[in-house]
């Protein structure tokens, strides 16, 4: 009974999702990276100056974004936040702090390629790493404009979307980066927990 009741529940939610078109799309990734490849996430504080960068991914097309990335509690003072370093068009702050407080962005045109969104550049105060371990770093929402992260769809009629913020682990000079593993995950969609449920169902 179990199994036929999420048989049909996913039919019904495949046909929505059709009909739906662009209002149902995958806001994808907006993560921290060593660059703007997108692939490392284990990002290291440098002996003077880091630079991060901020990249939109995992998406199916996006013309802008919000969002915020400050530094967390956990590096203490060992590292001040200098300037951004926009790639895209316009970027947005809220104040003088800006990624660190929160941007507004716009690409320029519909992207659905990774988007090389802005690069952090922070200062490293001394030599050592000025804290234990691994600290998580994660993009969180710009408060001025949603409690979540968003971002922008391509649709004729744009519509903001959840996107999933996801996290960096800084670690400290020298520190190799299978100390600090770091697993970016894909934003699931409506379909994927449904097929997930299917497959769990007895």
């Amino acid at each position: 009974m179990k199994r036929s009741l999420l048989i049909t529940l996913a039919v019904l939610v495949a046909v929505v999702l059709a009909a739906a078109g662009p209002a149902f799309a995958i806001g994808g990734n907006i993560g921290i990276f060593v660059n703007n490849s997108a692939v490392n996430c284990a990002v290291m504080r440098g002996a003077s100056t880091s630079t991060y960068a901020i990249v939109h991914k995992n998406h199916d097309g996006s013309t802008g974004s919000a969002f915020s990335a400050p530094l967390p509690t956990c590096v203490g003072t060992s590292m001040v936040w200098i300037s951004d370093q926009p790639v895209v068009p316009i970027v947005l702050p809220n104040d003088t702090l800006g990624s660190q407080g929160g941007v507004s962005t716009a690409y320029g045109q519909c992207r659905t390629d990774n988007v090389h969104v802005l690069s952090m550049l922070f200062n490293s105060v001394g030599v050592a790493p000025g804290f234990a371990g691994c600290c998580l770093m994660t993009v969180k929402p710009n408060f001025l404009l949603s409690p979540n992260v968003i971002h922008t769809d391509c649709s004729a009629n744009p519509v903001e979307e959840i996107a999933n913020g996801t996290s960096a682990n800084v670690r400290g000079t020298g520190v190799a980066v299978t100390v600090c593993p770091c697993n970016i995950p894909n934003e699931a969609s409506t379909w994927g927990v449904i097929k997930e449920l299917f497959r769990s169902g007895s």
